[in-house]
């Protein structure tokens, strides 16, 4: 559950509270051959509380975020839909043990009418993360929130234009798309080597 909700929020430039937003119900959970598209019903970002779509993109390799998602449902036991009006089939963000036999959600797959399923609280997120960081290789100081910095940073890294990466993160001016966007060491290096400090003229210049 970890892994695959980590991979939606890295590539879908997620906050923990976007993530735990997600509905599996098919209708709010769209998974298709090239893509597939999240609803967030709410969000910081959402100003008029009308709900955003998040499409991320299928790749290859054991990291797509999309592979990690059908996986997570099929080996989860997750019910996708409802079998009467109001059943709740509840969130992506819950609880799965993993046994020899497969994995299963600790609770109940949906709820009666009028009854609710809930996300993993932010707290038992946190905690989940810190005991998965040894072995994705990870020491340095992580949050729930890194993912979407991280994402958006690695897409800049990358050459994604940043009016891409403000719709996909759906933040409303520009200044948040830089606040957001952390530069690595070979970034920050490069400002200096341009400076063409190892000529004597641009000595020269540096003083004139």
């Amino acid at each position: 559950m970890m892994v695959a909700t980590l991979a939606i929020m890295f590539a879908g430039f997620l906050r923990f509270d976007d993530a735990a937003e997600i509905c599996v119900h098919s209708d709010l959970l769209i998974i298709m051959d090239t893509h597939m598209k999240v609803f967030i019903p709410r969000s910081k970002t959402d100003q008029l509380m009308t709900g955003s779509w998040v499409t991320i993109a299928r790749v290859d390799g054991p990291c797509c975020p999309v592979g990690l998602t059908e996986r997570l449902l099929s080996r989860g036991g997750y019910k996708r839909l409802p079998d009467t009006a109001g059943e709740d089939v509840g969130p992506l963000l819950r609880a799965v043990q993993w046994t020899r036999a497969g994995g299963r959600l600790s609770g109940p797959p949906s709820v009666a009418p009028g009854q609710r399923l809930y996300s993993l609280w932010y707290s038992a997120f946190w905690t989940r993360l810190q005991k998965v960081k040894p072995s994705a290789g990870i020491s340095e100081f992580v949050k729930p929130h890194s993912a979407r910095i991280g994402g958006n940073s690695t897409a800049a890294r990358n050459g994604v234009p940043a009016e891409l990466r403000q719709a996909h993160g759906r933040w409303r001016t520009s200044e948040m798309v830089h606040h957001y966007t952390r530069r690595d060491l070979p970034s920050k290096l490069e400002v200096t080597r341009r400076l063409g400090l190892a000529s004597k003229l641009s000595l020269r210049s540096a003083v004139l």
